[in-house]
């Protein structure tokens, strides 16, 4: 052999076995290849979305042992794999993964509290926005849930894959009037706002399934008059993750600001299934809870004829979402 080609062979594997010579102490480890090609380009997009992961270990018997934080231009080696050594025995392991945690979200027992080592167990923790009550008119930040992945210990340098799927909605919402005219009736003022209901409080369980039910309302975290003379209202609203198969669950709803009553209400799964590509790329079928988690942001405008007098009821006759225009005499009322 060359010495040229001996070179390259060792430059190859000090590329391949960094942690072996660097920490031959703590040994080489496994690795977590974190991933997030979860979403409408069917591409990894983890990096640049995700800015920090925090992992969440369990041993084979489901008790808590420890958690790990890593940021992903520091920490994490080519942007998207952490090495995980920390004294681990050969074995079975399973772990739980959140992108960008933040103080707006909690990983903790079932209790509200940190997980314990050694008592804590894999099935009573959840993942939850923190939020006492049952509404939301705050903005989230975005946030990625990888759902419990089983490794095998063996400190071999193998590589465990780890996909996120992101567990925040982001809603740009517009009310137009469709004959040009906002609403002579309240000129200058936001007669309207906009609701979305939810069967399920945003807690999760490590399959990142809902762990309880009981209705939550996200209102906006912002609310303004349009700049086109035709738009009545916009508004933003934040959500946490959508499911399918669960009828009338999910409401859009528009209401009166002043008397508070609601003008109009209608099932927003139904609505966005309506916009569901019927297959992937690759012409195998797109489930409708797949779409749901890979389409995140909803733009859409309800286009309706108002009332003329403040107050008056007005009647929706057209929904935006994403480009897809759905005409409501067309589908069931």
């Amino acid at each position: 052999m060359n010495p040229v080609t001996c070179l390259l062979v060792v430059a190859a594997l000090l590329i391949l076995l960094p942690c072996c010579i660097a920490d031959r102490d703590e040994g080489c480890g496994i690795w977590l290849e974190f991933i997030f090609d979860h979403n409408m380009d069917y591409t990894d997009r983890f990096d640049p979305l995700v800015s920090t992961v925090d992992i969440f270990v369990f041993d084979n018997s489901g008790k808590f042992l420890f958690t790990k934080h890593a940021a992903r231009t520091l920490d994490l080696a080519g942007g998207n794999r952490m090495r995980l050594v920390n004294g681990l025995k050969p074995g079975h392991y399973k772990i739980v993964t959140v992108g960008d945690l933040c103080g707006e979200f909690g990983f903790t027992d079932i209790d509200g509290h940190d997980p314990r080592r050694g008592e804590t167990t894999f099935d009573r923790v959840k993942f939850a926005a923190n939020n006492q009550e049952r509404v939301m008119a705050r903005e989230l930040p975005d946030v990625w849930f990888g759902e419990a992945v089983a490794v095998k210990y063996a400190d071999n340098n193998s590589v465990w894959p780890v996909p996120l799927v992101r567990n925040t909605n982001r809603f740009n919402l517009s009310l137009q009037a469709i004959d040009g005219n906002s609403n002579p009736g309240r000129a200058g003022e936001m007669p309207y706002t906009f609701e979305i209901t939810a069967p399920e409080p945003g807690e999760y369980g490590p399959d990142n399934r809902p762990l309880t039910r009981s209705e939550i309302a996200y209102f906006p975290h912002f609310l303004d008059s349009g700049i086109e003379a035709r738009t009545i209202v916009e508004a933003r609203i934040t959500t946490m993750r959508l499911f399918d198969g669960d009828p009338d669950g999910y409401r859009l709803i528009i209401r009166d600001i002043e008397t508070g009553f609601e003008v109009w209400n209608y099932d927003l799964i139904l609505l966005l299934k309506y916009t569901k590509p019927s297959s992937r790329p690759d012409g195998t079928m797109l489930p409708m809870q797949e779409y749901l988690d890979r389409q995140s942001e909803w733009d859409i405008v309800v286009r309706c004829q108002p009332g003329i007098e403040p107050g008056e009821l007005f009647i929706a006759v057209a929904i935006e979402i994403n480009g897809w225009i759905i005409w409501l005499n067309e589908i069931d009322l």
